[in-house]
């Protein structure tokens, strides 16, 4: 039951990672008992966009780098974020989020951005801090 998962950000193709499997095994830790469909939990991801490529959990996947995502975005406020498992990929099998209270993570998904501003590093801020 593998599966191939896509990601994009701000419409450009970060990149592929194929899951290796469907995990309705057994009882997620945090699933609730009244979850009946087959999967159960899964597999903690971390997906990662720098200035050297696309990774999942420090793995190459993809070359698309931030400052084409900068440069891409329709606005600069606005960042879409796609994740979706293709009909016509080689693996088309699916894909299931999970928040705090399903599978084996107690959190809830994160997006996070992390980035340096160039134009004034090395400048002390304003506010004197």
């Amino acid at each position: 039951w593998k599966s191939d998962i896509s990601f994009a950000l701000a419409g450009l193709d970060l990149g592929i990672w194929t899951s290796p499997g469907d995990f309705g095994d057994r009882k997620g830790r945090y699933t609730p008992p009244w979850w009946t469909l087959g999967t159960e939990y899964g597999l903690l991801k971390t997906l990662t966009v720098n200035s050297e490529g696309t990774f999942m959990d420090g793995i190459r996947i993809g070359d698309t780098t931030l400052d084409a995502i900068l440069e891409n975005r329709k606005r600069p406020d606005e960042l879409s974020f796609t994740i979706a498992a293709d009909a016509d990929a080689p693996h088309p099998g699916g894909l299931n989020l999970f928040g705090r209270h399903f599978g084996d993570y107690g959190q809830n998904i994160r997006v996070c951005f992390y980035y340096r501003n160039t134009e004034t590093e090395g400048r002390p801020e304003e506010d004197g801090e």
